[in-house]
């Protein structure tokens, strides 16, 4: 063998071993990156996924499908109330300060609309464990809360919570 073929034949041998290695770090990095709680994760946003379809593909007449209490039974003053008493309930039993909860039912469409959106605005603050007690504690309530926008900003030990959705409640069956 001459010395050209030795030379190529190892810096093929480098060049494979450098694509091995390439290979093996990145299955180990992308390993490290899996949370350890990913799937149990991944099967709630898949069931809340569920629940969302079945939302938004209501059939008409009285067969609807919805989750079990997902919707608000009907748009009133007394189901609003009763919600935002049932937010405030929640951030007194976690330690969390509301500042705001705003309520702001969409203007009627002019048809005949089963489901009527209900903007949410929802502001406070308290400690780490706390808000996300309470964000917990929300995310099960009913009816369910879509977030448009969810904020949470941290300063001097305190967790400052900002968010924006929507709820649905019938409004014709």
């Amino acid at each position: 063998m001459d010395a050209d073929a030795v030379i190529t034949r190892k810096i093929a041998l480098y060049l494979l071993g450098g694509v091995l290695c390439a290979i093996v770090a990145g299955t180990g990095l992308s390993m490290l990156s899996k949370p350890a709680d990913f799937d149990a994760r991944m099967a709630v946003i898949e069931a809340r996924t569920r629940e969302a379809e079945l939302l938004a593909k209501a059939v008409t007449g009285s067969d609807r499908k919805f989750a079990a209490g997902a919707v608000c039974p009907e748009l009133s003053d007394v189901q609003l109330d009763l919600f935002k008493q049932s937010l405030s309930t929640m951030a007194a039993q976690t330690g969390v300060a509301l500042s705001s909860v705003t309520l702001l039912p969409a203007e009627p469409s002019g048809a005949s609309e089963a489901l009527t959106p209900v903007g949410i605005s929802l502001g406070g603050s308290g400690a780490y464990q706390p808000v996300l007690q309470f964000l917990d504690l929300a995310a099960k309530s009913h009816p369910d809360i879509f977030v448009d926008e969810l904020d949470l900003s941290f300063q001097n030990f305190t967790v400052t919570l900002s968010m924006t959705g929507k709820v649905y409640c019938w409004t014709g069956r």
